[in-house]
């Protein structure tokens, strides 16, 4: 329970214990008469839980053992034997609100004591089956609802934190599809026009053929947003309209990959992811190193595709602390998903002659799915 739903129960029942004891009494006194006296004596218990709902530092276990006391006292005469629902009362309140182990195991052995030892005390017989069970159901069944709040309470959080890493898996999801659509076009726009303005007093035409590159590189970038901002506003995946070609293995020999082995024998989500990788690692190439790399293949054996990318060293290659501080390496942490994702795994750092970036995963699908 709730500290507020807490709160609620509480004050509810501060209210009707001392009521539902009170109407104890007096239905006791007008059903089994007894005396003045017993009467008296009957009604100091329902008092008992007038002062506890008055003085909310008194806990339940004070007002359940004053309560049956003066019961016991009131049931000798042989009379007023309906006051025992205020030990009912008693069950029911000691369940609900006590929180302390010991003091509910205690006051639960005083209430269901409580109708045997009036048997023994009392002349008449009492209904003693009875009034245990109406000792021990209410017990029962409010520790049953407790622990059903309980339970709910943490499937609630359970269910909020799945929330929670759902959004965030979202959000690496967006950030991901993001980099791979602008982030390349963007890079690759940057170096077109650097070039254009380093020669663009000496050679117009090469500045003039840098520019429109950089254009039509920019023109596909945003066309690759769109599309991507139209996938997450559809609100199913089948009413998003056709869905744009999806890079595969194959065109990784247009970003200049050597390719070894059958391409047909990879699962396609693989496929793609390799050649998601590949650009990335190629963009990196081309942003920090001043040669090609020197190694850039694809090499499917029989269980495993391997991609393989190495660059030379020099004075801004991503294995410097001073090139990739100002990045956070997104690039790398978005390549590293890609990979877990589909079963596979990415190694990236530098070497003795440069910088390497090594993506391995399982060839087919239902490899890649477990």
């Amino acid at each position: 329970m709730s500290g507020p739903e807490r709160g609620a129960a509480l004050a509810g029942m501060r209210l009707l214990a001392p009521v539902a004891a009170a109407a104890s009494v007096v239905g006791a006194a007008i059903v089994d008469s007894g005396s003045p006296g017993e009467t008296a004596v009957a009604s100091l218990g329902a008092l008992c839980w007038l002062i506890w709902a008055i003085r909310p530092t008194i806990g339940t276990l004070a007002p359940v053992v004053g309560s049956t006391t003066l019961v016991l006292i009131a049931l000798s005469g042989g009379k007023l034997e309906p006051s025992l629902f205020m030990l009912s009362v008693a069950a029911t309140v000691t369940g609900m609100l006590e929180l302390s182990r010991w003091r509910l195991v205690l006051a639960g052995v005083v209430l269901v004591s409580a109708p045997s030892v009036a048997s023994f005390v009392v002349d008449n017989e009492l209904s003693t089956a009875t009034w245990t069970a109406g000792m021990i159901l209410p017990i029962a069944l409010t520790q049953v609802s407790r622990r059903q709040e309980m339970l709910s309470l943490q499937l609630a959080e359970a269910r909020a934190e799945l929330a929670d890493q759902r959004v965030a898996e979202e959000r690496r999801r967006i950030a991901r599809d993001v980099h791979d659509s602008v982030g390349h076009g963007l890079a690759a726009m940057l170096l077109h026009i650097t070039g254009a303005r380093h020669v663009l007093r000496r050679d117009v035409e090469s500045a003039d053929d840098a520019l429109a590159e950089a254009e039509a590189v920019g023109r596909r970038s945003m066309l690759e947003l769109r599309r991507t901002l139209g996938l997450l506003r559809a609100p199913d995946v089948t009413t998003a309209g056709p869905a744009a070609p999806v890079p595969d293995a194959a065109q990784l020999r247009l970003l200049g990959v050597e390719i070894t082995g059958d391409l047909d024998r990879l699962d396609p989500l693989v496929a793609t992811s390799m050649h998601r990788v590949a650009s990335e690692a190629l963009a990196n190439v081309r942003q920090h190193s001043s040669g090609p790399p020197t190694v850039a293949r694809l090499e499917i054996g029989d269980d495993r595709v391997v991609l393989t990318i190495e660059s030379p060293a020099d004075a801004t290659s991503p294995g410097d602390a001073a090139g990739t501080a100002s990045r956070g390496h997104y690039g790398i942490v978005g390549m590293s998903e890609r990979m877990a994702a589909v079963g596979g795994e990415l190694l990236a750092g530098p070497t003795r002659d440069g910088w390497i970036v090594r993506a391995s995963a399982p060839i087919t699908g239902v490899e890649a799915a477990s």
